[in-house]
């Protein structure tokens, strides 16, 4: 094993508890402890002392492999034209090899449908291989056009690029199968079931990366795999795959990525699928559907935007950790506009975190991610014989701005304690805005739980959410244990279910300007008054006293805590302009509450981009909207990559309510965003085509 060690020091009714990872040989035996008779109103902090996700360094590479090379930085390859001289397979040339063997830098060689039993290699060429797609765009040339590496000798990975590549060596449009992985007798692991990138770059456009699996002592990337002994800038791009049925299963160690593995590389993820992939590990498993471990800092801001995360598995002896997304120890990262649905991990007698995503750091200094912009909802973390944490996102020692996400039904079940049905934070600084915290389950905290004293110099501050409808023994809408010091301005907690009431806190919690169900004490300005939501989606209806009843900043010791210039829709805050800010995540158009509506109850007031239904869907969805004066509209719909995809109104409509289809026929299976305009109003949402 390479990569990755935990160290959990617990502290628990004078007992140690300890997760190790096996390194080595060094295996420790664990030391379980029996169940806790009954529930106590402060959980264990198995965080606290000391987590520790370590690289191994010093290792060496597989005899054989060949060395990276200097290479001149070439502009990007546009997907829309060929270039170079066409080869093709099997006109020309009767296998995939043998064309790129034939290849010079700025070729493509081009693949008629069938079945191809191949391990394929670049050899360091800068080439495109693509199917059939790459001519007329027709999605059905994917599915038959086949590249099965069952049947490997020398290599098990279906596709490798191990010879210096960088993202001009592109393959496209394939369907890559039955890989086993490259096994790395130094680390006893096997990397990269489909496609296997070592100390080398490339880019993955519109494949479906499917039935692959990596069993070793150790496995990681059943999908993709792109690793290095150090960051020397290599970057995998992923681009409209889906990634699909894939596994890792380390018998005698870990198991990590069972779609994609990324190591000491850069990446842009940008609106793949990853679906029903799966991580197992005896010791430790992590990522079902992806994960990343860079361990320095990035060269570049990352990018993980516009994908699905949908029913991916964890399963592992001792800590596990996220079904959907793990991102340990990363640089400057981004990641905005996902989904991540009914994930799930699961750790039988230890430790599990993250239903969908984990972002794990050594300190607070590390550079910032954006998680902005995601659905999180269904995803479930269970331990039946130990500790579960967050049963959408795990936060631990980050200072990562998590704004404008939906986090819904999400929850978590545990032998000993659970915290966090939706979030879960630990030893956190930074900023969570504009969130919608919705119908969530945890033994503490409901909504969100969190530990941990915030690094020097950095604040825990919790600005304009909305938290409603979820459900904890301790802290319905939200927990903070010890040594916690937590700063809340203009949220809604409300509805949430717990015999102890909204906040449950040993720690330290201001509120201010918050409307609080039943009250708290330790702070100013705040309400304790029904919010008045218009509709599921939580925004305030037009006589809600939470309407102006924010403020724009507070300061406290010195710090100024401000609200965000945009609500959970990107609309400007406050409305109207001037006014006082309102509390949760949405901002009302109206500067003041009323009792009344202004006399036009067969009209609507407002303006409102309605969430498509169903979503996801194949292929019709329906979108709702509606006007409250006569405006110029249009409602497009565009691509992860900003491209138009679609207008479905361009055109003066009177104040009213109306309702447009959308055939996403012939689209790919990603995210799309649908945006509607009308005069100085605009509201953009997510949609998800899942076939």
């Amino acid at each position: 094993m390479k990569r990755i060690l935990f160290t959990i020091l617990v502290a628990l009714t004078g007992a140690l508890f300890s997760t190790v990872g096996l390194c080595e040989g060094d295996v420790k035996a664990q030391q379980h402890l029996p169940l806790a008779q009954g529930a106590s109103a402060q959980p264990p902090d198995v965080d606290a002392p000391a987590e520790r996700i370590g690289l191994l360094l010093g290792k060496t590479f597989k005899p054989g492999f060949e060395q990276p090379q200097e290479t001149p930085v070439r502009p990007r390859i546009e997907m829309s034209g060929l270039l170079g001289i066409l080869r093709r397979v099997p006109q020309q040339y009767p296998t995939i090899q043998a064309g790129i063997n034939a290849s010079v830098h700025g070729d493509t060689v081009l693949v008629s449908e069938g079945t191809y039993f191949e391990n394929i290699k670049y050899r360091g060429k800068r080439i495109i291989i693509a199917s059939l797609y790459l001519l007329d765009q027709d999605t059905s040339h994917i599915s038959r056009t086949i590249i099965d590496g069952s049947q490997g000798v020398d290599t098990g990975s279906v596709v490798c690029f191990v010879s210096g590549e960088d993202t001009n060596s592109v393959l496209c449009g394939f369907t890559v199968r039955g890989g086993y992985g490259t096994y790395i007798p130094a680390w006893e692991e096997a990397d990269g079931g489909g496609v296997f990138l070592w100390q080398s770059g490339g880019r993955l456009v519109r494949n479906i990366i499917t039935g692959n699996n990596v069993e070793a002592p150790n496995a990681w990337g059943g999908g993709v795999s792109i690793a290095g002994l150090t960051n020397l800038g290599q970057t995998l791009i992923m681009e409209q795959n889906i990634v699909r049925r894939n596994t890792v299963t380390g018998y005698a160690g870990i198991g990590y990525g069972g779609g994609v593995g990324v190591f000491l590389s850069q990446f842009r993820l940008i609106g793949n699928v990853f679906d029903h992939d799966s991580s197992r590990g005896l010791r430790e498993a992590g990522g079902g559907g992806v994960i990343i471990n860079q361990t320095t800092g990035n060269q570049q801001v990352d990018v993980i935007r516009g994908n699905v995360f949908k029913t991916n598995a964890v399963v592992g002896d001792s800590l596990s950790i996220s079904g959907g997304l793990v991102l340990l120890y990363t640089g400057a990262t981004v990641i905005d506009n996902n989904f991540f649905e009914e994930n799930t991990v699961t750790s039988l007698h230890s430790i599990a975190y993250g239903g969908g995503v984990a972002v794990w750091e050594n300190s607070a200094a590390t550079p910032e991610k954006q998680i902005t912009g995601n659905t999180l909802r269904r995803n479930h973390v269970f331990s039946p014989n130990g500790y579960a944490r967050g049963g959408a996102l795990v936060n631990v020692r980050s200072t990562a701005k998590i704004g404008g996400n939906q986090l819904q039904d999400n929850s978590i079940d545990a032998g000993i304690s659970s915290v966090g049905g939706g979030i879960y934070a630990n030893a956190w600084g930074g900023l969570m805005e504009n969130n919608i915290v919705t119908g969530n389950r945890g033994q503490y905290g409901g909504g969100f739980g969190h530990f941990g004293v915030p690094p020097s110099g950095v604040t825990q501050a919790i600005v304009n959410n909305t938290v409603c409808s979820n459900l904890a023994e301790f802290g319905g809408g939200l927990y903070g244990g010890d040594n916690t010091t937590s700063i809340l301005l203009n949220n809604i907690l409300w509805d949430d279910s717990s015999s102890n009431g909204e906040i449950y806190s040993t720690g330290t919690i201001e509120a201010h300007y918050s409307n609080i169900e039943g009250g708290w004490s330790g702070g100013t300005g705040n309400i304790n008054e029904n919010p008045m939501f218009a509709d599921t989606l939580y925004r305030l209806a037009n006589a809600s006293p939470c309407i102006g009843a924010g403020r724009d900043s507070v300061q406290i010791a010195g710090t100024w805590y401000r609200s965000p210039t945009r609500d959970f829709s990107g609309n400007p805050r406050p409305m109207p302009s001037g006014s006082p800010h309102d509390m949760g995540a949405w901002e009302n158009l109206r500067g003041t509450p009323t009792s009344v509506e202004d006399g036009r109850a067969d009209l609507p007031s407002v303006f409102e981009l309605a969430q498509n239904y169903p979503n996801p869907f194949n292929p019709v969805t329906i979108i709702n909207y509606q006007l409250p004066i006569v405006n110029w509209v249009t409602l497009k719909v565009y691509d992860v990559l900003g491209r138009e995809v679609a207008t479905l109104v361009n055109e003066v409509k009177q104040p009213g309510t109306y309702t447009v289809q959308f055939d996403a026929a012939g689209l790919a299976s990603t995210v799309y965003f649908y945006r509607l305009q009308a005069g100085s109003f605009a509201e953009t949402k997510k949609l998800l085509v899942l076939r």
